[in-house]
C-alpha cells in the first residue's frame, strides 16, 4: 500500500561483516536502515515500495560476494528472497459516461461511474455537480451496479447551461482493496441543459448561445389573378395591366391595338377580324383607333383608368354621330 514500508530480515549461517545496501538489488523499491542486532548473524532492513506501482511478481537478490565470515572467507554467488507483491497504485476514475441524450430538457438525468479497479467507501457525499449559466440540479440517489461501477441520479433539473459530475478526492474515503485511497479530483462537463421552449440547433446551437424557435409566419396573400406566364403570341399578363408605367403597354392596349400582329386577345386565326363585323369596328381600324392614338400620343401608355375614360368618350362620340345621322334621316323623310 502507498506510504507503507515493510521489514526485511536476512539471516546468515555464521557471524559476517562487510554486508551494504549496495550489496542488494531491489525489484520497485529501496531499502534502508540495514543493521544487525546479533553480532553480524541477522541482519534487518526497511523495504519501501516504489509509489504508483502494481505488481504481484518481485524479488530482493543480495550479492554474496560483498561479506566476508570472520576468518576473511567471502561469499559466492547470489541469494534471491521469495516473491512479494506490491500495490502503491491508487484507484482512479476511469470514466464518466452519460446516460442519456445532451442536450436534453428532461428534470432528471444520471451519470455512471466506472473505477479503474474494485472500491469500496464511494457514498453520494463523494459527488458534486458542477454547473454553468442557470442550471440547477439535486443529487438524489447513488447505486452500486458491481464493484468497480455506481450510478449517481440526479433530479429537478431545469434551467439553460451545462450539468456536469465532479468527484473531490480528499474526501472521498473511497480506497481499493490494499486500502490505496483515491487521490486524483474529476470533474466532468457533463450534460448540455436547455429549457423547455428551447430547440438546440444541429449547427451552431449550443447552451450559451441557445436557437430559439421562430414565431409562425404570418398568412401570405394569395398570388396575384395574373401570373408571369403570357397570353397568346407574347401578350404580357403582369404588371402593365395593374400598374402601366410610361415604358410599359396595358394589357387593353396590346389586345385592341390595331398594331398587334396577334388579333384580336392575342390569337393569330379566324378570330383575328372579329371587331371588322361588330358595331365597335371604327374603334379598332388600322392606324386611327383610339388605343392607337393613346400609344403614339403617351410614347408608352395611359394608366388603365385614362384608357377607360377615353374609350367611354370615343364611344359616346359615334353615338352622337349615329343620332345627328338618323335625325337627318328622319327629317328628309318628313320633307318628302
Amino acid at each position: 500500500m502507498l506510504g507503507e514500508t515493510a521489514t526485511v530480515t536476512i539471516t546468515f549461517s555464521e557471524a559476517v561483516t562487510g554486508l551494504d545496501i549496495a550489496d542488494f538489488t531491489v525489484a520497485n523499491g529501496i531499502l534502508s536502515d540495514l543493521i544487525s542486532s546479533d553480532g553480524g548473524i541477522t541482519w534487518t532492513a526497511t523495504l519501501t515500495p516504489t509509489s504508483n506501482i502494481e505488481d504481484s511478481s518481485n524479488i530482493l537478490t543480495l550479492d554474496n560476494t560483498g561479506y566476508t565470515d570472520a576468518a576473511g572467507n567471502t561469499g559466492t554467488g547470489t541469494t534471491d528472497s521469495g516473491n512479494y507483491s506490491i500495490d502503491t497504485l491508487p484507484p482512479t476514475i476511469s470514466d464518466i459516461a452519460l446516460d442519456g441524450p445532451s442536450p436534453t430538457n428532461a428534470n432528471s438525468v444520471s451519470f455512471t461511474v466506472t473505477f479503474s479497479e474494485a472500491v469500496s467507501g464511494v457514498d453520494l457525499g463523494d459527488f458534486a455537480l458542477v454547473t454553468t449559466g442557470n442550471a440547477v440540479g439535486n443529487l438524489s440517489s447513488l447505486t452500486q451496479i458491481d464493484a468497480q461501477t455506481w450510478q449517481v441520479n440526479v433530479t429537478d433539473v431545469t434551467g439553460l447551461g451545462s450539468l456536469g459530475l465532479a468527484v473531490n478526492a480528499a474526501v472521498s474515503g473511497i480506497t481499493d482493496s490494499n486500502g490505496n485511497a483515491m487521490v486524483a479530483n474529476i470533474s466532468v462537463p457533463g450534460y448540455d441543459i436547455i429549457a423547455a421552449n428551447y430547440i438546440p440547433d444541429p449547427g451552431t446551437g449550443t447552451p450559451d448561445t441557445p436557437f430559439i424557435a421562430p414565431p409562425p409566419t404570418a398568412p401570405q396573400p394569395p398570388p396575384s389573378l395574373l401570373p408571369p406566364p403570357t397570353v397568346g403570341n407574347g401578350l404580357s399578363l403582369n404588371d402593365p395591366f395593374i400598374n402601366p408605367t410610361p415604358m410599359q403597354i396595358s394589357l387593353f392596349a396590346q389586345i385592341f391595338s390595331s398594331r398587334s400582329t396577334n388579333g384580336f386577345l392575342g390569337f393569330g386565326g379566324g378570330d383575328a377580324g372579329v371587331f371588322d363585323r361588330s358595331t365597335l369596328a371604327d374603334l379598332f381600324k388600322p392606324g386611327h383607333s383610339p388605343f392607337d392614338i393613346l400609344l403614339e400620343r403617351s410614347g408608352g401608355a395611359f394608366s388603365l383608368q385614362q384608357q377607360l375614360r377615353f374609350f367611354s368618350a370615343v364611344e359616346t362620340e359615334k353615338t352622337h354621330q349615329l343620332s345627328s345621322a338618323l335625325k337627318g334621316m328622319s327629317n328628309t323623310t318628313q320633307q318628302s
